[in-house]
């Protein structure tokens, strides 16, 4: 008789093991949203870090080989113009191209997901000098966003004198 009583006790019931499995859904419904969101703003985070270490690598690069160094978008639309991922090269001739025998620093990829990468200023092509600034006197400003609205993207922002920010921006 004793050996009955212990086997009933040892187990889990069917109802035990449903209102189980019911507080862990419910649980999951409620914390999945927010792990998306965590995840799309890590996401947005590293892909702001690549293009300011690009920006960065350009501009260190024309300093240290006293040369004008060229980031171009490499697969550009008015709708994503460095989306599509982006060139930094030795700019011999100064024309924004990339042409034979000029030496290719650092190629990105396309951005993962459907984040865009957006120059305010509309330009698909910028370079620094040997002296490290911007070949043009004009601040630039790109905006990663999200396709989404509302969200939260990046700003990124270089100076004339080739100083890069980022900064967060709330994507219309």
């Amino acid at each position: 008789m004793t050996g009955n009583r212990n086997m009933r006790e040892a187990g889990f019931t069917l109802i035990e093991l449903i209102i189980t499995v019911f507080i862990l859904s419910v649980l999951l419904a409620v914390a999945m949203p927010s792990f998306l969101d965590t995840v799309r703003s890590n996401q947005i985070s590293a892909q702001a870090n690549d293009f300011v270490g690009a920006l960065s690598l350009a501009r260190s690069e024309a300093v240290k080989r006293g040369r004008n160094i060229t980031i171009t978008a490499t697969s550009s639309t008015s709708s994503n113009e460095f989306g599509g991922g982006w060139s930094i090269f030795v700019d011999s001739d100064n024309d924004g191209v990339v042409d034979s025998g000029e030496e290719i620093i650092r190629v990105h990829e396309a951005l993962q997901g459907s984040n865009t990468l957006n120059s305010v200023n509309n330009i698909s092509t910028l370079a620094f000098t040997a002296t490290g600034f911007l070949s043009t006197t004009n601040t630039l400003t790109f905006r990663l966003c999200e396709t989404r609205a509302g969200k939260i993207g990046r700003e990124i922002t270089i100076k004339a004198t080739g100083r890069v920010s980022s900064a967060q921006y709330t994507c219309p």
